[in-house]
Formats: structure tokens, C-alpha cells, sequence
């Protein structure tokens, strides 16, 4: 596999030559970041033309997607110059971006979307930006949608309506938040890790919550406050959690599917695992996580992972099944990364 550069203006695009394998690694985390970072040393003569094309704000092209470099640190050792590289993913551009016009009313997933990048579905607009929805989402009342970036924006969406974003390079795929392929594939104690850690807690686990939706001037609820019951109650009993009430809700459907989703009614499950053996991790993958000594056996969700490509060595994976993990948390994580970015 290659890597490829570009310059800023995309007038030249030249193979990366030289760099040190060794130090190559994508990170992802869902919602949050997706970067690769690189060491790469000047070899006069072999490299001249790739080496001075790495630079601020130029582009990485790897496995199909392109990385924009956004932070660099250059050092002397002796002859030898040396860049190290962190590229973001080009999706993350979209922090370039203004929307200053507002909605209000009840809106679906698709109507925010087109109101944040300006053009229907699987459009691309003159930003390069293109979205796709995949799967059925509640709508919600949304007061004042708008007037901030396209990122803060897309990251309100993603709350709002429990999504997760799939980009591929500036085509952003939402699906639902608990999108993933439940594999067959096992994460064993002793057969494919000797290395995990675990945090598992039934301090938030709860089988029952009551909402209520949107009231009407007279401070009446416009419809009667729904209360959902989960299956889980039959195991663990009645464990009532905290009332919501959100007046964006304006029927019962979506409210319970908000309850539902917000609903921590399994153990949380967080941790993070060293495998021993090369195993192909894709995004939002759930897999059977087995650890014997403590009995437990259950399917979380891969939410986050380091990849080394260039070696034979296993990636390190981040698995939760926490509610709150995969949206407030993720959420305030992602503009602190790409604050930090900016």
C-alpha cells in the first residue's frame, strides 16, 4: 500500500517516499476523530519532491481517503531534517464553514442536513461536501437550527436525532446511532489478547423511564406522557430512571424512541483491548468480548481503534456500550479535538 501527498491547491500529487513505517498510525474514534500521523526523514536525491510537498494544510491520500495536515513539527538531527505529521480527516473540514440561517418548526434529519450544507441528498455542493441518510429517524422541533459551523452543527444533528456519521472523504453517511455489523468474530481472554481492561459498573442501570413532550400554552402536554418498560426489567427488575421532558417532542413514537435509546438498561461495559493476532476491526463493529475469569460474555460496540498498517503488528481497540459514551461524551470530545485542530 502507498501513501500519496497533494499540495494545497492540488497542482502536484507525488507517492510518499521514505517515511518511517514504523511510526504510521490511524486513529479513529466514532463521532469524534479520524487521523493518521506519520515520521517522515528527508533522503536527497530519493524523496526531494514528496518531502517538499508535506506541509501545513497539504493533503495525505491513504486507503482511499484523503488527510489534511493541520499540525507538523520539523527538527534538525545532525544532517538529517525531519517532519513529524498529523493529517485529520478532510471530512473535519467542514469547521471552515458557516451557516447563518435559522430554522425553527419540526424538522427531520434530512431537513437539517440540507439546511447545514445547502443542496438535497447525495448532492455535492460547492464546498465538495455530499450527505446520505441511511435507516428512519424520529423528527424533532428544532428552535433556531443554525447560525454556527458546520461541524458544531452536524454534531448537534448527531445528538438530536442518535446518529452516527460515516464519512467517506467529503460524503457524510448518517445512519442510526447503533449502526454496526454484529460479527461472528470473538475477543478472547488468553486466545487473541492477554492484554485487557475492563470497567464494568451497574451504577446507571436502569429498566424504566417516563418522558413527557412538548405542552401547549395552557402548560398542558399536548399528548400524554409515555413511559417505557425495558425487557431487561424481567432480569434485573424495576430500576426507574430519571423523567425527561423535551417540548421538541411533539408525539409519542418519537418520544419513545428517545427514552429507548437513552436508556441505559445493561451493565456499562467500557475498556480497551491489545490483541495479539492481526484481526480486521472496521468501524461500529459489535463483537463478542469473552473474559472468563470474571464470567463475563457480552457484544459491545468498537468505538474507537488504533490501526498500524504498514506492520504486522495488531491494533489496539476501544469497545463501550455506554449510552453516554456514544453521544454527549462523544460529542463534547469531538469539538475539544477539533478545537485543538483549528
Amino acid at each position: 500500500m502507498d501513501i500519496q501527498v497533494s499540495d494545497f491547491k492540488k497542482q502536484y500529487k507525488e507517492n510518499v517516499v521514505g517515511f518511517d513505517k514504523a511510526s504510521f498510525v490511524e486513529t479513529w474514534a466514532e463521532n469524534q476523530a479520524w487521523q493518521i500521523d506519520f515520521v517522515i526523514t528527508e533522503q536527497p536525491g530519493k524523496n526531494d519532491v514528496s518531502f517538499r510537498l508535506i506541509d501545513y494544510e497539504s493533503s495525505i491520500f491513504y486507503d482511499g481517503q484523503e488527510f489534511v495536515i493541520k499540525k507538523m513539527t520539523s527538527a534538525g538531527a545532525g544532517a538529517k531534517h525531519i517532519k513529524s505529521v498529523t493529517a485529520t480527516h478532510v471530512s473535519f473540514n467542514m469547521q471552515d464553514q458557516f451557516r447563518y440561517e435559522v430554522l425553527t418548526g419540526k424538522l427531520t434529519i434530512q431537513a437539517c442536513l440540507k439546511h447545514i450544507f445547502g443542496v438535497d441528498q447525495n448532492k455535492v455542493n460547492s464546498a465538495g461536501f455530499s450527505w446520505e441518510v441511511v435507516g428512519s429517524f424520529i423528527s424533532i422541533e428544532q428552535e433556531n437550527f443554525g447560525a454556527n459551523d458546520w461541524l458544531n452543527l452536524m454534531l448537534e444533528v448527531q445528538k438530536d436525532y442518535m446518529s452516527t456519521m460515516i464519512p467517506d472523504n467529503k460524503h457524510l453517511v448518517f445512519r442510526v446511532s447503533d449502526f454496526g455489523e454484529k460479527t461472528e468474530n470473538e475477543i478472547r481472554y488468553r486466545e487473541n489478547t492477554n492484554e485487557i481492561q475492563f470497567d464494568i459498573d451497574t451504577l446507571n442501570l436502569r429498566t424504566r423511564i417516563r418522558g413527557s413532550g412538548k405542552k401547549d400554552e395552557d402548560g398542558n402536554d399536548l399528548f400524554p406522557p409515555v413511559t417505557y418498560t425495558s425487557p431487561e426489567a424481567d432480569r434485573w427488575g424495576v430500576r426507574v430512571a430519571d423523567p425527561i421532558e423535551d417540548e421538541r417532542y411533539t408525539d409519542a413514537a418519537s418520544l419513545t424512541a428517545r427514552l429507548k435509546n437513552d436508556l441505559q438498561d445493561q451493565p456499562e461495559v467500557s475498556g480497551s483491548v491489545t490483541l495479539t493476532k492481526i484481526y480486521n476491526v472496521n468501524k461500529c463493529d459489535y463483537v463478542m468480548i469473552i473474559y472468563e475469569p470474571l464470567s463475563i460474555k457480552i457484544d459491545v460496540k468498537i468505538c474507537g481503534f488504533k490501526k498500524y498498517p504498514f506492520l504486522m503488528k495488531p491494533p489496539e481497540v476501544t469497545i463501550s456500550n455506554r449510552k453516554k459514551d456514544m453521544q454527549s461524551i462523544i460529542a463534547d470530545l469531538a469539538r475539544k479535538v477539533m478545537k485543538g485542530a483549528r
